[in-house]
């Protein structure tokens, strides 16, 4: 009986030690999407840019407070992939999913100094946290 009621408990921190869900990523290829997170997942977004052009990714709906931002967007240059003019670089933006519900999160791509003018593109993800 004793064994039993060892193993029970030993079940029961096991269970509250489980890793925390893996990161889902997305991207602007599925803008539009709805998008599902257990609470304490993390969520990175990629966003196609080409600094060249002065245009620059900005969070226009934070999905609070169904999102916890998580660090500073970064950009970054991926490998060429031989395409005339491609500009190889992305934005990342990192979030937790912080609580239970549903939000809006949006991003516009646009010069810094356009901000009365429409992004030449924009994004949107639906965030279910359940």
């Amino acid at each position: 009986m004793l064994r039993l009621a060892v193993v029970g408990v030993l079940a029961v921190l096991a269970a509250g030690c489980a890793a925390p869900p893996m990161a889902r990523e997305i991207s602007d290829a599925v803008d539009g999407a709805r998008v599902t997170l257990a609470p304490g997942q993390d969520l990175i977004v990629t966003l196609e840019s080409n600094p060249a052009t002065g245009l620059r990714w900005s969070m226009t709906r934070a999905a609070d407070p169904v999102l916890t931002v998580v660090g500073e967007a970064t950009s970054a240059t991926r490998v060429a992939d031989g395409r005339p003019g491609a500009s190889g670089t992305v934005t990342t933006f990192r979030f937790r999913a912080a609580t239970v519900g549903t939000a809006l999160l949006a991003f516009a791509y646009r010069r810094p100094s356009e901000v009365n003018i429409p992004p030449v593109k924009s994004v949107r993800f639906d965030i279910k946290v359940e």
